[in-house]
């Protein structure tokens, strides 16, 4: 069942083996995040009203996207550690179940936007109508696509999970370059607004999904077995809950502080939601990194080479801090020049300047807390990263609150954000090492790797 473009990670020269692996994922995650920029850039030329209300939009599909997280997560985790142990029926399981919840996922986020769109964008209390119309709007098709939403992302994890980062990159690469082009197209020409950015993106997704499920049709042959079901879910969901639990908090979190947020005013609401999607530069690569971690140390820990795990994790990890800190150097000293690619709304600019130099303060160990809860998942440890994160962001809420009670500010709400995600970067980085020795202290391999040397070469 192996394909030409699958790569065997459980041999080899590990750099060149994640290079291979995480260009094309990096590649895909920057396209994927040409999606949300390309809406801002549009939607920041139009008017206020229309960037707020794809940014409200932009919450509900951040909600959506972490509960496909579930599916995602567990199809990567699951999927690599499969083919790590060459077992092509649990593969096949384990493909089956991914579009089974994925299918279910999708009806129910449908069914609840639809009938509670209203009632969410209201508990943002923006008094401007035109931005709660337009995220009605963005909301519903959205809604209406959400299957696409979900199955896109959850294909291509699946695909790495297998070693092929190859195709996900190539159906990123089509399906962008096709909202690239309906993005102006309906928004302006067809006087659509955050309505066309909206259909743009489903229409993408759903050309990407085609492309993806195509060459993947033979792995599903089993989705039609009821019994496969009852049998193989609760391994599934046990390692896709944590991080759907865990993204699907921290997106709640976040609309939260954006209700906050939205009692300065649309503009300040327009700026959170530009400096997040620009922001995205950094998280969506750190996203790819750790789906590269996943695949890379999942077929590792399911071919029991221990030895190459924690070369991988030093690659990554340098990988991640070599990039992110560049982005970092970016944001804080050249916060105009980013600003003003997506936007010429003068206030909106300069209260997006002010949030761009307080994200950069964040963004390795940001970069960190992503690409490293990939590593988590490959030893199948999902649920520590998940934890902690959870915590950490938790704790957002009552800071905002007690800041916006004692008389601060917008900006004090930015700087608990940057501050936790940098308290959630310490905590997850630096606890892979002893997670993992525990972790082979469990399976009995602990004298096997306990100097975490490279093995001596056989020159026979």
């Amino acid at each position: 069942m192996k394909r030409p473009q699958q790569l065997n990670l459980t041999s080899g020269a590990i750099l060149p083996l994640l290079t291979r692996l995480t260009l094309p994922i990096i590649g895909s995650s920057f396209l994927q995040m040409l999606y949300n920029l390309t809406d801002m850039f549009w939607l920041g030329r139009l008017n206020a009203a229309s960037l707020a209300g794809a940014g409200i939009g932009g919450f509900m599909l951040w909600i959506m996207s972490s509960l496909g997280t579930l599916t995602r997560s567990a199809a990567i985790t699951a999927g690599s550690n499969a083919r790590g142990k060459k077992n092509d029926n649990e593969i096949l399981r384990i493909a089956a179940l991914m579009l089974f919840w994925t299918l279910l996922l999708s009806a129910a986020i449908t069914a609840v936007l639809l009938t509670s769109a209203k009632s969410l964008i209201a508990l943002f209390s923006l008094a401007d109508s035109a931005a709660n119309g337009e995220a009605l709007r963005y909301i519903r098709i959205s809604a209406a696509g959400s299957l696409f939403l979900l199955l896109f992302p959850a294909l291509s994890s699946f695909s790495i999970g297998q070693g092929d980062s190859r195709t996900p990159f190539t159906a990123s690469l089509v399906s962008v370059g096709l909202n690239i082009v309906l993005d102006p197209l309906l928004i302006f020409t067809f006087g659509m607004e955050a309505a066309g950015a909206a259909w743009a993106t489903v229409s993408a997704n759903l050309v990407g999904t085609l492309i993806l499920i195509r060459p993947l049709a033979p792995w599903f042959r089993l989705t039609l077995r009821p019994k496969l079901y009852l049998y193989g879910s609760r391994n599934f969901l046990r390692l896709g809950l944590p991080q759907c639990a865990e993204s699907t908090l921290y997106a709640g979190f976040t609309m939260v502080v954006g209700m906050f947020l939205g009692r300065f005013g649309a503009r300040v609401l327009a700026a959170n939601s530009l400096g997040a999607q620009v922001e995205s530069l950094t998280w969506m690569i750190a996203v790819g990194l750790g789906s590269a971690a996943t695949s890379f140390i999942g077929q590792n820990w399911g071919a029991t080479r221990y030895d190459r795990i924690l070369r991988g994790y030093k690659s990554i990890l340098l990988i991640t801090l070599a990039y992110s800190i560049a982005i970092a150097i970016w944001f804080y000293f050249f916060p105009g020049a980013v600003s003003s690619i997506f936007t010429d709304q003068p206030d909106v600019h300069a209260k997006s300047i002010e949030y761009f130099r307080i994200l950069a303060w964040s963004q390795p160990l940001m970069a960190i807390e992503i690409a490293i809860g990939g590593a988590f998942r490959g030893i199948q440890k999902p649920g520590f990263p998940a934890v902690v994160s959870a915590i950490i962001t938790l704790t957002r809420l009552p800071l905002s609150w007690l800041c916006l009670r004692a008389g601060f500010s917008y900006q004090a709400i930015w700087w608990i954000i940057s501050g936790t995600s940098i308290a959630k970067g310490l905590v997850i980085g630096g606890c892979f090492i002893p997670m993992f020795k525990l972790a082979l202290a469990a399976t009995g391999q602990t004298r096997k790797t306990k100097s975490f040397r490279r093995p001596p070469i056989n020159r026979s």
